[in-house]
């Protein structure tokens, strides 16, 4: 996901205010020119994305779902069964998919910079 996303679309906001959007799109796509002048080999550039994505995909929502439940028994909210709670809704299961994914993100790591150094 580009930073250009958390931008307000052109359509929300006023016509003075479009360089706001403009200048906000330049600064966010800045970092991959940058990385990219610097690194020779464009596919570890994308290894490196590839590690992100696996860490917005598996660990951190699962995590989050993790500390939302803990929070709701802090705070005493009762937690109401729907048609949708079942062995994936489990504290069992988010915390085998966040182990997964922080697996998965160390073993990347690991062997991007074997394949670096």
């Amino acid at each position: 996901m580009s930073l250009t996303y958390l931008a307000p679309p052109c359509h929300f906001i006023q016509q003075k205010d479009r360089t706001i959007v403009i200048m906000f799109r330049l600064f966010s796509s800045l970092p991959p020119v940058l990385g990219a002048l610097f690194v020779k080999d464009l596919g570890i550039i994308t290894a490196w994305t590839g590690i992100a994505a696996i860490a917005t995909a598996f660990p951190i929502p699962a995590l989050l779902y993790i500390g939302s439940i803990k929070f709701a028994n802090a705070h005493g909210m009762h937690k109401y069964e729907t048609y949708y709670d079942g062995f994936g809704s489990s504290i069992g299961c988010a915390w085998a998919v966040a182990g997964f994914g922080l697996i998965a993100m160390i073993c990347i790591t690991l062997r991007l910079s074997t394949l670096i150094g």
